[in-house]
């Protein structure tokens, strides 16, 4: 086995853990999952065994990068996410977790939790590689922070995070990140609504 690949399986076990910590603190069930689950790192429910929904933990410490879109650079954080994802589902989610540099504290390390149905319309593909790209201006915003992920499995807000941040790709071609986010937030309700009903 490759340095490299070590060192990314130290940072996915890294990231699992970190996630798990972290849920675990604010008064959620987590199971982490071993051997071969899938597409599954981790198993949530509220601490009534409520609102089972599952993870998937994508981890790296390069995550800041910039992107043309449209034609001006956008700055943000992407992540490898291994294939193309194609399973959409209100029960899957992905926690996506910058380590920072390998020698950073771990308070400096930062998680975000973004909906399986974001992940598989927005993941693009750059030299025959997938990855999930979230721009700076949504990842200041408070759609994809961890609290605002406790408030939904627990079933206080709607859907969380939603980064819908890439402007770019099929029919999203052009718009602007405040018509992302307008587009975030009616979907949101739209979620809440299913749920209530």
């Amino acid at each position: 086995m490759s340095r490299k690949n070590t060192n990314n399986n130290f940072y996915g076990s890294c990231g699992e853990f970190l996630v798990a910590a972290s849920l675990s603190k604010r008064m959620l069930h987590v199971g982490l999952l071993t051997g071969n689950a899938g597409n599954i790192d981790l198993l949530v429910s509220t601490k009534y065994g409520k609102h089972p929904i599952s993870i998937q933990v994508k981890a790296s410490n390069i995550c800041s990068r910039t992107r043309r879109i449209n034609g001006t650079r956008v700055k943000g954080k992407y992540w490898l996410v291994g294939h193309c994802p194609t399973t959409v589902d209100k029960n899957l989610w992905y926690a996506f977790v910058d380590l920072k540099d390998e020698n950073a504290p771990l308070k400096d390390t930062e998680i975000f939790f973004v909906p399986s149905e974001w992940v598989a319309a927005y993941t693009f593909v750059m030299k025959s590689t997938p990855y999930f790209f979230m721009s700076d201006e949504l990842l200041d915003s408070d759609f994809c922070d961890i609290d605002s992920f406790v408030r939904y499995i627990e079933g206080h807000g709607g859907c969380p995070c939603v980064p819908a941040q890439m402007p770019w790709g099929g029919e999203n071609e052009g718009m602007s990140t405040t018509k992302v986010l307008v587009g975030m937030k009616r979907w949101m309700k739209t979620k809440k609504g299913d749920e209530n009903a």
